[in-house]
């Protein structure tokens, strides 16, 4: 029985910590990360002029499934409850209900700000008088929708087109990952009361392309002759290429070379610091102390670095 104590005892010190000494200093708190609220600030109205347009504010907090509707003071004069965070779009409706943007979680493909995929029509009461569901893996809605004047919806949508399909229409392969490529499309949905609606115009950003790749792929051209139509390429024509280990080593060699020349590159890290002193030009190495200054090698060129333009 002892020897069974001792055991026990030994197992009980082996799980509590040993105690901190009574003038110990507590643990400092973790920094929070820029821009977070710290937990003792004030939350709430923190300024309000006179200036301010009297009435009240529609907020749908992102992650928040609850939308609030207050005054200038911060104090809440309804609430809706509802199933699903936000999308990117909350409005009223001339008959007093709310059209809200919602998400769908998980998609099965989509991803990022401002998804959607689910818009709802919400009473004062926070029932659902009508939902309508676009988040497929082929179309998700996102961002905004706009009721149109013959009661009709206009949403936009990403549309997807594999990575095989968006390089066969000129996309430029090297910036085309295994997501494919996202279009936009504008539908304009005929709600069909309570749930769902008709597609009764649609349309696809896909359908007027450019691009100046391949001479064999489809919309094939000039882009300066194609005013009306979208670039393929539009969003990384222009990009720095990206440079391999090998280029970036013999790009640095060449930059420390030349800096040990006396020609400057154009970064901030190669200007003289604010009130510093400019340093005398370098002398050749064959310069004789005390030459006529007459003789003296004129000043060097300040030389800028090109950057890659294409994205090819």
């Amino acid at each position: 029985m002892p020897l069974l104590s001792a055991l026990l005892l030994c197992l009980l010190l082996a799980q509590d910590p040993a105690p901190k000494p009574a003038d110990a200093q507590p643990e400092a708190p973790k920094a929070l990360p820029k821009g977070f609220p710290k937990p003792d600030e004030v939350r709430g109205v923190s300024v309000r002029e006179s200036s301010a347009l009297e009435g009240y504010v529609l907020l749908a907090p992102l992650n928040s499934k609850t939308i609030s509707l207050v005054d200038l003071d911060g104090k809440v004069a309804h609430d809706w409850k509802t199933s699903n965070a936000p999308g990117a779009a909350t409005y009223f409706l001339p008959n007093g209900n709310l059209l809200r943007c919602g998400q769908v979680d998980p998609n099965p493909r989509f991803h990022g700000g401002g998804i959607g995929g689910r818009i709802q029509e919400l009473d004062w009461d926070g029932k659902v008088v009508w939902n309508f569901n676009l988040d497929d893996d082929l179309l998700t809605q996102h961002h905004d929708v706009h009721l149109l004047p013959n009661g009709n919806l206009l949403m936009i949508a990403w549309e997807y087109h594999s990575k095989a399909e968006a390089i066969a229409h000129g996309r430029m392969s090297d910036l085309v990952n295994e997501e494919g490529l996202w279009c936009d499309a504008l539908l304009e949905i005929q709600p069909s009361r309570p749930v769902g609606g008709s597609v009764v115009w649609m349309w696809r950003s896909w359908d007027h392309l450019v691009q100046d790749q391949d001479a064999q792929k489809p919309s094939y051209g000039k882009l300066e002759e194609h005013l009306g139509s979208i670039d393929i390429n539009f969003d990384c024509r222009y990009l720095p290429k990206e440079q391999s280990e090998e280029d970036r080593a013999k790009q640095e060699k060449l930059e420390r070379e030349m800096k040990r020349l006396g020609y400057a590159g154009g970064d901030d890290d190669d200007k003289p610091k604010k009130g510093a002193k400019k340093p005398a030009d370098a002398k050749p190495a064959d310069a004789k102390v005390g030459a006529d200054k007459a003789a003296d090698v004129p000043p060097r060129p300040r030389a800028r670095r090109s950057r890659p333009t294409g994205c090819t």
